[in-house]
């Protein structure tokens, strides 16, 4: 992770969502800084039933590109 592992705005911010919100964030690293947590976290994501939109890299989970643009990163995550 980056500098520090501790994010308790963004936990507190986690905790609040719930079945058919999304999440949006300017670009992928402020969310996560690393790919592993990301892809932990999209997952969780789904199955609660959370979107995910990124705007600088048009990721949206709730679309089948942005699943497919995410099951492309969980397989270079395992190379």
């Amino acid at each position: 992770m980056g500098a520090t592992e501790s994010r308790p705005g963004l936990n507190k911010y986690l905790e609040h969502l719930c079945n058919r919100d999304s999440l949006l964030v300017w670009r992928l690293d402020r969310l996560g800084r690393s790919l592993k947590y990301l892809l932990t976290l999209i997952e969780d994501f789904n199955a609660s039933g959370i979107g995910f939109v990124s705007l600088t890299e048009s990721i949206d989970t709730a679309t089948s590109g942005g699943k497919l643009v995410f099951s492309i990163f969980g397989a270079i995550a395992l190379i």
